[in-house]
């Protein structure tokens, strides 16, 4: 029997069994739980690890936030998250609510195991294969490279999660009438494994049991690029294909709650998997754990659902100034905001990163492009002039050194600097020149293009200033696929690339090129390193903002639209690593507060009586005073 069967026949037996129930319970040490039937013998298998007593009403989600809004119940258990306006009516009546997960309804594309082309479905191929309007009926029509091999499309019975999330992933209403539908998980397993160029929908539980018979794809339908199927992509909102299952308790009830959360969030969380669920990521686990401990309100976990909206007649002007660094980004946001929001004005003015602070400080600008915060005596410069700022951190531009040799491991920046500085052109030319313990070998440079914008950025992080690099090179080559390779042929041979470039080079290329360790620690880049910038080759793009501006809506929409997940495809095709996907929730629901606290700022100063001078006190009173 599958997961999913098991869930079904728990959920008809409980519709069975149990009776509507009073909201109040008798006893208050009795828990009163509402909402989803999804999720109802979840709740019941916690209530029995922890030896709770519990009244469970199947509600559905919808009415059993209304419930628990109204303080009707402790708990209530849903398939999405509180909505805004769910949340005013928990406000509006006193309902301060604890949020957690409790784990994941994931959906599994899988495939035969001898297809070996379209192992990650993007959004139009899902359209293609799945949607109402499909007449695809073979491979070669799917726009992967794939061969002549007809499809077969097998999908678990319409009234199952897997059908469903498949569902919410094309485009129409339904699925395409010509799949085959299978009545189990099991069914649509064999039938795909037992099938050439088959492709199924199942659980992910279920996908996960069949090991080999199957092949799990990936999926590309967020800004995101591939992303599996897991807990913890699903907790990232990288991966579509899954519902988050929550809980949301009366912080009022907290204690009396307490064991009955405790349960759900034990160590192992066997028991969501038991029941037919995906568990919570570790993360997820530890946060919900935490919640509970300090009793922390609100939301935790989905605070992308947001109440602002940019409107649709937005009019204005921004002024940003600051650092030619990112000014290529920003331009380019900008530029797609305005297209979409004709009244709004941009002025972008970058002449550096010194003249964009004295316009921010001076009230000049309401936001620069940076690579540094402010010093203590650029912020003191700010203060005087009462300009409150906000810092927000964007990510790091970073380039990669690939390198030949066994020796090539680790260089200083000292050594990187010796090999590529335009000084040493003609005349360093053997790597026992750079370091004396280093070979008696020649040195082979494969460079980029002559002007690429990451030289700078290469030589800031070997010398401090953006010297030129060397022009005698033995080759100049614009694919940092062809530069990779070329370097793993020649022994001391070198290149360089962006943090992106190094990305988007296939496995096995990325995996076959010696990647150098730079400085005095040999640093290795990766996410974590050039976003804490202890990675030498990294520099970092933030936005200072002057608060007083973020009380104006124009300002507020451009700030939010970069921080949407829409841009952060922008982002990354601009070279920016270290501001997670995941990470965007945090920094809009940071903005929406600060909008508030700007604004009451503008009203206090607004409301705000000033003392009068001397002088203005001394020449009211000569005015007041009769001439003698």
């Amino acid at each position: 029997m599958s997961s999913l069967q098991r869930r079904v026949g728990m959920l008809i037996l409980i519709a069975l069994v149990i009776k509507p129930i009073m909201i109040f319970a008798q006893e208050n040490s009795t828990v009163t739980v509402v909402g989803s039937g999804i999720l109802a013998p979840l709740i019941q298998a916690y209530a029995a690890d922890a030896n709770v007593d519990i009244d469970l009403n199947v509600t559905g989600t919808n009415s059993g936030f209304a419930a628990f809004c109204r303080g009707e119940a402790d708990v209530t258990t849903a398939t999405r998250s509180i909505s805004t306006d769910e949340e005013s009516a928990c406000r509006a009546n006193g309902v301060s609510f604890l949020e957690f997960v409790l784990g994941y309804d994931v959906m599994a594309v899988i495939a035969n195991p001898s297809t070996d082309f379209g192992q990650c479905l993007t959004t139009d191929q899902l359209n293609a294969l799945f949607a109402p309007s499909s007449i695809a009926t073979n491979w070669d029509e799917i726009g992967t490279e794939s061969s002549d091999i007809p499809l077969s499309l097998y999908v678990p019975p319409d009234n199952t999660t897997p059908f469903a999330l498949l569902d919410s992933l094309v485009e129409g209403v339904g699925l395409r009438n010509d799949l085959t539908s299978l009545d189990s998980d099991s069914a649509v397993i064999f039938a795909v494994s037992s099938t050439s160029g088959a492709l199924g929908v199942v659980s992910l539980l279920d996908a996960r049991a069949a090991g080999d018979a199957v092949t799990l794809l990936d999926l590309n339908t967020t800004t995101v690029g591939c992303a599996s199927a897991s807990a913890e992509n699903a907790a990232g909102r990288t991966y579509d294909g899954a519902y988050t299952l929550y809980a949301y308790a009366n912080a009022d009830r907290a204690e009396a709650v307490t064991p009955l959360l405790d349960a759900a969030f034990a160590g192992d969380n066997a028991t969501t998997t038991d029941q037919g669920f995906v568990a919570a990521s570790g993360d997820a686990l530890a946060q919900d754990r935490q919640i509970t401990a300090d009793v922390q309100t609100g939301r935790q976990f989905t605070k992308e659902v947001t109440a602002f909206e940019i409107p649709a007649n937005l009019a204005g002007t921004i002024n940003i100034a600051g650092s030619a660094t990112g000014a290529d980004y920003v331009k380019a946001v900008t530029g797609t905001f305005v297209q979409q929001y004709p009244g709004v004005t941009i002025n972008q003015t970058n002449l550096g990163e010194p003249d964009g602070v004295r316009r921010l400080c001076n009230g000049e600008a309401d936001l620069i492009s940076a690579i540094h915060a402010l010093s203590s005596d650029e912020q003191n410069n700010c203060d005087a002039n009462n300009i409150p700022t906000e810092s927000y951190y964007l990510g790091s531009q970073a380039v990669v050194i690939v390198g030949n040799g066994d020796f090539l491991t680790c260089l200083t920046t000292d050594e990187l600097a010796t090999v590529w500085n335009a000084t040493s052109q003609d005349t360093i030319t053997n790597w026992n020149q750079v370091n004396a313990s280093f070979p008696d070998l020649p040195i082979t440079l494969v460079a980029p293009s002559l002007g690429d914008p990451y030289a700078d950025l290469l030589m800031i992080g070997a010398t401090g200033i953006a010297d030129p690099t060397r022009e005698d090179f033995a080759e100049t080559k614009t694919s940092a696929v062809y530069r990779s390779a070329a370097v793993g042929n020649v022994e001391g041979a070198m290149t360089y690339m962006s943090w992106l470039d190094f990305q988007n080079l296939a496995a096995d290329t990325q995996a076959s090129a010696q990647v150098v360790a730079i400085g005095s620690d040999c640093v290795t880049p990766n996410a974590e390193t050039i976003s804490d910038g202890t990675y030498p080759l990294s520099r970092p793009l933030m936005l200072i903002v002057n608060r007083l501006s973020m009380a104006r809506e124009e300002v507020q929409s451009l700030l939010w639209t970069i921080a949407s997940d829409a841009n952060f495809s922008q982002l990354q095709s601009s070279g920016y690593t270290g501001l997670s996907f995941s990470a965007l929730p945090d920094l809009r629901d940071n903005l929406e507060q600060t909008f508030i606290i700007a604004k009451n700022d503008l009203v206090q100063r607004a409301n705000a009586t000033p003392e009068p001078t001397a002088e203005a006190t001394a020449q009211a009173t000569a005015e007041s005073t009769p001439a003698s």
